[in-house]
């Protein structure tokens, strides 16, 4: 239907056929739970709401990378290189050439210019669900494993933007928390925090503070409960999982 109207309504005008999308209800939808139209049809086939769909890897490393400042929009040039843990390369016979020094500047460029290379995925691509690189395939699969979370959690990847993050908001915002949480939720998520993600916030910097007690230095106890709280932001669903 939609390739007929484009040819003889529209007349092959890509101006009207996005008007016509943009402007439709299916394009509008929200993903929120209606709990009528879910009892009458829990499994969405009629299509009242609109699917949860997850960041795919590219995506989801570039917004990370945006969140923490390190994001670099250069276009085109030569591929990159992203971090690849050691331990990925023990299985290879030649472990210094197989992949080169990992540079953190060069590699903060979008995820579409790292180098494939069919013998050694990036394992936090490959976590994700990269496609198989030996053949070819129309369309990725799409996994929920626990190996995702625990690698967009404790992956060096994470830890490294984590600390670029926590030193954004001090630089950006100053010493204020609350004014650290505010810009932390607009830049993740393009909205202020509401009132109970902000007292669970300051209960969860509260909580690392005492944890770390025996830090004797407060600027440095800051930053640490800082990178923390930079993790778990990295990890909430509705990072990955963007309306």
């Amino acid at each position: 239907h939609l390739a007929h109207w484009f040819v003889h309504d529209a007349e092959w005008s890509l101006k009207r056929l996005h008007r016509l999308i943009v402007t439709s209800r299916t394009w509008r939808q929200t993903r929120e739970a209606n709990p009528a139209y879910a009892a009458a049809d829990p499994e969405n086939r009629l299509l009242w709401r609109r699917a949860v769909q997850r960041l795919e890897i590219e995506p989801l490393r570039d917004a990370i990378l945006a969140v923490s400042g390190r994001l670099d929009r250069t276009m085109y040039g030569p591929p990159i290189y992203p971090l690849i843990p050691r331990e990925a390369l023990e299985s290879h016979a030649d472990k210094t050439s197989i992949w080169p020094a990992y540079d953190e500047r060069a590699a903060a460029r979008r995820t579409v210019y790292a180098f494939t290379k069919r013998s050694l995925l990036i394992p936090l691509l490959e976590v994700f669900d990269l496609c198989d690189t030996t053949r070819s395939t129309g369309r990725r699969g799409v996994t929920t494993v626990p190996t995702q979370a625990l690698t967009l959690y404790n992956s060096d990847f994470i830890m490294e933007q984590a600390a670029h993050f926590a030193r954004r908001l001090e630089q950006e915002a100053g010493p204020d928390r609350d004014a650290q949480l505010d810009l932390a939720w607009r830049l993740a998520f393009c909205r202020r925090p509401t009132d109970d993600e902000r007292v669970a916030v300051h209960q969860f910097l509260a909580d690392l503070a005492a944890a770390t007690g025996d830090e004797p230095d407060p600027a440095a106890r800051d930053f640490a409960a800082r990178v923390q709280l930079a993790r778990v932001v990295f990890n909430l669903n509705e990072f990955a999982y963007p309306d």
